[in-house]
């Protein structure tokens, strides 16, 4: 089923160039499963001699297969030069005055990093320079201003100045890059705090509206700000949040049905060994389903390592069985 579907996927696309050009965009290919990678692998082989760009936009450490055939053009996304930090601290600075020894600071400083840039701009704009001006010349009090030194001191910055929003962001973060309202309710479970950690976040311009009115999301403006609210959790209460999230999401059926994947994940980040391989396993029953081999046979090796940890019962012997005998066919086809 899966290989018929990206057959007409491809074909629907291939007909589509015919009638007009076509400009198509993969975003964010570092993150994408196997079964999406090995679709574009198969499309990109149709791709030249006709009407199509393809745009892939992927990380540097990403092991692109496609780099050496002639109809691919690699174009590398380098720093910025001090005259584009310029450019975009002004843009960033908005109405905000940012004199011309502050802007050199920040070139020195961020090393043409744009999101470093961005965040080192604002943390300067939240300064109260007037007061410092009011004494000496701005030349020397450049040297008593507290400025992040990278980038990572930065963002905690920006999520420490939300006292409220903290605790949220953590959750969020928990959650993952992007986040359900709902979700966010269920596993904080006080309304208060949702909302006006929401709101604090937003006005910080840490994250962004997502979703529909029906279903509000939140994405976090960027991944690393995600992973910076994520890592400010200690070990043992990042063990307990994704406890938590994992227990709220498998009684919601969009997660439970769909998703076991999700739930399979918060479980093992959890340390829930039993029920992180349960869910593992519904997961790639889930997958096997979709005609998704790639997907279920991770999920069942995911679920194998976990076992490993486990103490040797008879519980875990029978596990171990029935994803072992979930693989062994998985196995053999991809062999052929």
């Amino acid at each position: 089923h899966r290989i018929v579907l990206s057959k007409l996927l491809i074909e629907l696309f291939l007909e589509e160039a015919k009638r007009k050009p076509v400009f198509m965009v993969w975003d964010d290919l570092h993150w994408a499963d196997p079964s999406t990678l090995e679709l574009l692998e198969h499309y990109l082989d149709h791709v030249p001699g006709t009407a199509t760009l393809a745009m892939i936009i992927y990380r540097a450490d990403f092991p692109s297969p496609w780099e050496q055939d002639s109809y691919f053009r690699a174009l590398n996304l380098n720093r910025l030069s001090n005259e584009e930090v310029a450019k975009l601290v002004h843009s960033t600075a908005g109405d905000e005055e940012i004199p011309q020894s502050l802007v050199n600071l920040i070139q020195r400083k961020t090393d043409g990093v744009p999101l470093f840039v961005e965040e080192l701009t604002r943390a300067i704009l939240d300064l109260d320079l007037g007061s410092i001006e009011a004494d000496l010349e701005l030349d020397h009090a450049i040297d008593l201003i507290l400025i992040p030194e990278t980038l990572q001191d930065s963002l905690e910055a920006r999520i420490d100045r939300c006292v409220g929003g903290k605790m949220i962001a953590q959750w969020g973060a928990t959650i993952g890059r992007e986040f359900s309202y709902e979700v966010l309710r269920q596993v904080v479970d006080d309304d208060v705090a949702v909302n006006s950690g929401i709101n604090e976040l937003l006005d910080a311009d840490l994250i962004y509206r997502s979703g529909t009115i029906a279903d509000p999301k939140f994405i976090f403006r960027h991944a690393l700000l995600r992973d910076t609210a994520y890592e400010s959790l200690l070990l043992r209460k990042r063990r307990q949040y994704h406890a938590r999230v994992a227990a709220v999401l498998t009684k919601i059926p969009l997660y439970a049905e769909t998703q076991p994947e999700v739930i399979a994940h918060h479980y093992t980040e959890g340390e829930l060994l039993q029920q992180a391989v349960d869910w593992w396993y519904r997961a790639a029953l889930h997958a096997i389903a979709r005609s998704a081999e790639p997907e279920a046979t991770g999920h069942l090796h995911r679920g194998l390592a976990i076992l490993g940890d486990m103490p040797r019962t008879d519980e875990r012997e029978k596990l171990q069985d029935e994803l072992e005998a979930l693989l062994a066919p998985l196995v053999l086809d991809d062999e052929k």
